[in-house]
């Protein structure tokens, strides 16, 4: 992810806020605040961009998404919390992979700061709970066995659920036809087997609809169940692929979404999720499953 600053628009830092997901022609619907705003006049909302509110006078900048959640950080900003605003996509996208080995130095390195800014953002994100720790000190990317799964995924229906239903509720034609485009760059990151992008593109088209709920404390809620659930995602690949359950959840969803009944949305969301969850069960059983050893034939 490449930060680019709109200077013109006189933005100032101190990002404090989250990614809207749902930006719709010149309006923007900040998540986790459920309100919108104009965006200063000319300003035109690029094609593949993400749009951040900063808490300075609720200005905006254009973040423009490269092949990654995770990339080098512009030093117009708040390093600190631009640091940990991009760690945190990073994870809720499976930049990482579960138990991936965390280091001051390395996330300095990939986000381009020192390693003040990089210590701060593990910190925050150790005292969260969302990274974890060993008797050395060393960091990794939160891993889920099949009892945690399980509970974090009963969160997911009791919150998601809800969200999606109250989303539905202030998704105008033109979100819809939003979301139909992050879908369609989703099925097109899975036919080139890009499944980084798959992982973006599905936190996008979830939140998008989330984003909408006018409950901050909600999507804030999911959030931090992303967090700890985005690494293990990547074990859905390419197996989830061949399936195209997934694609065909969302299709159900947006569907759903054209029917103007809010439950129909929730329980097309609630069927994505206990698909989700069964693929991955069967995904963590194999990665569990002890390699055969062979046996080796005695020389003759």
């Amino acid at each position: 992810m490449v930060l680019t600053p709109f200077s013109k628009w006189g933005i100032s830092p101190s990002l404090k806020s989250g990614i809207c997901y749902n930006t719709i022609a010149c309006q923007l619907c900040i998540r986790g605040y459920g309100g919108e705003q104009s965006l200063p006049q000319g300003m035109r909302r690029g094609e593949n961009s993400y749009i951040m509110r900063l808490a300075a006078g609720g200005k905006t900048v254009s973040l423009e998404n490269g092949s990654g959640a995770l990339g080098p950080v512009k030093r117009y900003d708040t390093l600190a919390d631009r640091a940990y605003d991009q760690l945190r996509e990073a994870l809720m996208t499976g930049s990482f992979h579960p138990g991936q080995k965390l280091t001051i130095r390395k996330i300095a390195a990939v986000l381009g700061v020192s390693a003040t800014p990089a210590r701060d953002a593990i910190s925050r994100l150790l005292s969260e709970k969302v990274l974890e720790t060993d008797a050395n000190r060393n960091v990794f990317a939160p891993r889920l066995d099949g009892e945690k799964l399980g509970h974090l995924y009963m969160l997911r229906l009791a919150l998601e659920g809800p969200a999606a239903e109250l989303g539905a509720r202030n998704l105008d034609e033109a979100s819809v036809r939003e979301l139909e485009r992050i879908q369609l760059s989703l099925i097109a990151a899975m036919d080139r087997q890009d499944y980084q992008r798959v992982l973006i593109e599905n936190e996008k088209f979830h939140f998008g609809i989330y984003g909408r709920s006018g409950n901050p404390m909600l999507v804030e809620a999911i959030e931090q169940l992303w967090l700890k659930l985005g690494p293990t995602m990547n074990f859905l690949y390419p197996s989830y692929n061949h399936s195209r359950k997934g694609v065909s959840h969302h299709l159900a969803i947006i569907d759903a979404l054209r029917s103007g009944v809010p439950s129909q949305v929730r329980a097309a969301i609630e069927s994505d999720l206990r698909d989700g969850e069964a693929e991955l069960r069967s995904a963590l059983a194999s990665v569990a499953e002890p390699t055969p050893k062979t046996r080796r034939r005695p020389a003759a």
